[in-house]
């Protein structure tokens, strides 16, 4: 997974501020490394989802609690969908547009790989050589052994 940067939490409160109409609280440098400081243990993809799902749902601007708990929500669906093999909407991702993927081409050869921000879990995998052949270790084995047949 990869963590909420600061960048990603003055996007959010962007978001929050541009979307819901009225009076917003002032924001700057000194929120935002506040707001970061509660949410810097989730996924970014799960801090800009908390703030789109927040001003589709809801009229006024969120108490940092409330941004904590959607953002917290988001992480849950993000990890749910990863686990599931469904790839999140996340159209606002910087890193792969939200397809989930991140293409590359190391000499010539166009290949992908999982965006650390939308699929964590298949990111910190890729990162640690799962994906490589041959890798064999043991949480491996025990995926390849309970797979469907």
């Amino acid at each position: 997974m990869t963590a909420a940067t600061i960048d990603d939490v003055s996007a959010a409160l962007r978001i929050l501020r541009s979307a819901v109409p009225g009076r917003n609280p002032q924001i700057d440098e000194e929120t935002a490394a506040l707001w970061h400081l509660a949410v810097s243990s989730l996924s970014g993809a799960a801090v800009i989802s908390g703030a789109s799902t927040w001003v589709q749902a809801q009229p006024e601007f969120p108490t940092l609690v409330d941004f904590i708990r959607e953002t917290r929500n988001a992480q849950r669906r993000i990890e749910q969908a990863d686990a599931a093999g469904n790839v999140p909407a996340t159209s606002s991702c910087r890193d792969c547009d939200g397809n989930g993927w991140i293409v590359v081409d190391p000499a010539g050869q166009t290949t992908v790989r999982p965006c650390g921000r939308c699929r964590p879990r298949p990111a910190d995998r890729q990162r640690g050589g799962h994906y490589m052949p041959n890798h064999d270790c043991q949480e491996c084995r025990d995926i390849r052994q309970s797979a469907p047949r």
